[in-house]
Order: C-alpha cells, then sequence, then structure tokens
C-alpha cells in the first residue's frame, strides 16, 4: 500500500487492491531415510518434493532433484522409497505425511516461501462508500497480521511435535550455512533477471523486499 513498488507495478496496472496478503511459514527439507544429513552435501542426489518455480532452482543448486506432484501421492512416495524428502513447512508435513515416515529435517533457514494475497478489482473498489472501504482496509490490515501470527505459532507447534515424535534436527554448521545462503541468493538473482528480461521490474522488486524484511528485524 501506499505507493509500494509492488501496488504500483503489479497490483495497480492489473486494476487491483490487495486486502489481504499471508506469508506461510518457511519450508523446510524433511528426510524420510534413517541415515539424516549432516551437512548441505549430503542433500546431494535426494529426491525431495517440492512446489515447482524457485524451490526447484534452490534444490537443483543444491545438486537434489526436485520432484513436483500432488500433496496426496506424498505419504505413499514416501512410504515406497520413491520419495527421499519433502520441501514444506512442518504444518505442512503434518497433514501429508503424518506418523513416522519422516526421520530428520532442517530447521532455521528456510527454504523458500508462498505468499497469497486477496484482493479486490479497483473498479468495485470505487463504487463502495468510503466508510465500507475504510473497514475493509482497517479488517484486511487485522487478518494479515493476525493471519500471520498463528501460522507462525502453529509452525512452532507442528515442529515441537515433529522432534516429540522422534525426527531429528539436520545441524548445518557455519559453512553449510554458507553454502545455502549463496544458493539462495543466487536463485534470487536468477527470478529477479528473469523477470527483468520479461519487462518486469524484478530487481528493482527484489532489492525492495530485501530492504523491508532488513528493516523489520
Amino acid at each position: 500500500h501506499n505507493g509500494g513498488i509492488l501496488e504500483r507495478e503489479e497490483f495497480a496496472p492489473n486494476q487491483l487492491r490487495p486486502l489481504v496478503t499471508i506469508a506461510l511459514p518457511a519450508y523446510q527439507v524433511q528426510l524420510a531415510g534413517a541415515r539424516p544429513a549432516r551437512s548441505a552435501r549430503d542433500l546431494e542426489g535426494l529426491r525431495i518434493r517440492t512446489t515447482g518455480g524457485t524451490a526447484d532452482l534452490t534444490m537443483r543448486l543444491l545438486k537434489s532433484v526436485p520432484v513436483r506432484m500432488a500433496e496426496s501421492g506424498i505419504r505413499e512416495s514416501l512410504s515406497r522409497g520413491t520419495l527421499d524428502g519433502i520441501l514444506l513447512p512442518y504444518q505442512g508435513s503434518d497433514a501429508y505425511a503424518p506418523g513416522k515416515l519422516l526421520k530428520s529435517g532442517t530447521e532455521g533457514p528456510g527454504f523458500g516461501h508462498v505468499m497469497f494475497t486477496y484482493a479486490i478489482g479497483q473498479l468495485k473498489w470505487r463504487t463502495l462508500p468510503e466508510k465500507v472501504r475504510r473497514i475493509l482496509d482497517e479488517a484486511g490490515e487485522q487478518v494479515t497480521r493476525e493471519g500471520c501470527r498463528r501460522l507462525e505459532d502453529q509452525e512452532a507447534a507442528a515442529t515441537g511435535r515433529a522432534r516429540a515424535s522422534g525426527m531429528q534436527a539436520i545441524p548445518f554448521d557455519a559453512a553449510d550455512k554458507g553454502v545455502l545462503n549463496e544458493a539462495f541468493a543466487r536463485v534470487s538473482q536468477d527470478w529477479a533477471q528473469d523477470l527483468d528480461r520479461r519487462g518486469k521490474p524484478g530487481t528493482a522488486v527484489l532489492k525492495a523486499f530485501t530492504a523491508a524484511v532488513a528493516a523489520s528485524r
């Protein structure tokens, strides 16, 4: 809102006004194999279920094999060994791979996020009384903040349940975190440059997003 780059470059040209924006918790690598990964190198060659897009790029940079499939196939594929692991928040694996199928998982560095937005068309927005617009703006802000807070709390609870069921944390050291951060940075740059080539301000959006995250800490 208030003239931000996504409002100017993405929503306004499409005649949309965002009301609610929710960020899902960070995706984590969760493995079904009995031998836990102890370094970033141990992820090489593993078949990891992803959601496509930048998640695929990230796993390829780490020399894993991204596999796309519907959520309904996750449990069976992990049970049969046709998947080595998944890329989901812990509350996602709670739903699609319950029990003790997953033996180890990362914590800390996020392997990507999903964000979704509820928006209203600008033409419809202009027909609403000022009082109604104000209520929608205030409610949207409240739902955004409350929704993100609840998801964060639910992720902490799901992570705790995973650990209580015996899932081991993957202990990446400083060197591994450097490898991961380098991969994340490269994916971000590749994503931005691809949008630049398509006439979209990918680099500018990435810069603004990075600055906003830094300012919120």
